[in-house]
């Protein structure tokens, strides 16, 4: 896990602007919610904006948790059935 977390945090800029990144990572970046994180956070604290830049970023965090919770649900139905299937 710690390799997907790194791999992840140098795709959302978390290590360097994501503004040094080719346009293609640029865009891949959005897929992740660490570059939410950041941009909010970024808006909030540099940008000297109010609280109402983070709106989108923490709507865009709890739709990625939102759907990354349907999938772990799938997967482990999906290997529950599995074993259970194994075990009659």
């Amino acid at each position: 896990t710690s390799l997907v977390i790194f791999s992840t945090s140098m795709l959302s800029g978390c290590y360097w602007p994501i503004e040094v990144m080719p346009e293609f990572m640029q865009k891949l970046a959005r897929f992740f919610p660490q570059y939410w994180a950041i941009r909010g956070l970024l808006d909030t604290v540099v940008g000297n904006s109010g609280i109402e830049t983070l709106i989108m970023p923490i709507g865009v965090m709890i739709l990625i948790g939102v759907l990354f919770y349907a999938v772990s649900l799938i997967v482990v139905k999906a290997q529950a059935s599995s074993e259970a299937g194994l075990n009659a």
